[in-house]
């Protein structure tokens, strides 16, 4: 799997090298993933320092993004990672015949 990383900030080598680990860790929840896109923006209005993370996972017929966001970026990844995690799970249940 692809794992491309587009951030308005530096990202530490330690903090890519966490993602793409943390990344490839879907394919054990879905196979078919080709790849994987994560945003990072500084957040805009009530909170300047609010990051959001956006997480595109490309699966053939679909993609799955889901975003979140904190003041502190890796956290702003974990949890964004977990829902995707989640998600991807339900969807392969759901492609699944009974």
């Amino acid at each position: 799997m692809k794992v491309l990383i587009e951030s308005q900030f530096a990202l530490t080598d330690m903090q890519k090298k966490h993602i793409e680990n943390t990344m490839q860790d879907l394919t054990e929840y879905e196979d078919r993933i080709t790849q994987s896109e994560i945003y990072f923006k500084k957040g805009d209005g009530s909170n300047p320092n609010e990051v959001s993370c956006t997480i595109r996972t490309h699966i053939p017929g679909n993609d799955v993004v889901i975003t979140d966001s904190d003041d502190d970026r890796m956290k702003a990844f974990n949890d964004a990672f977990q829902r995707s995690k989640r998600q991807l799970i339900k969807e392969k249940k759901a492609r699944r015949p009974y």
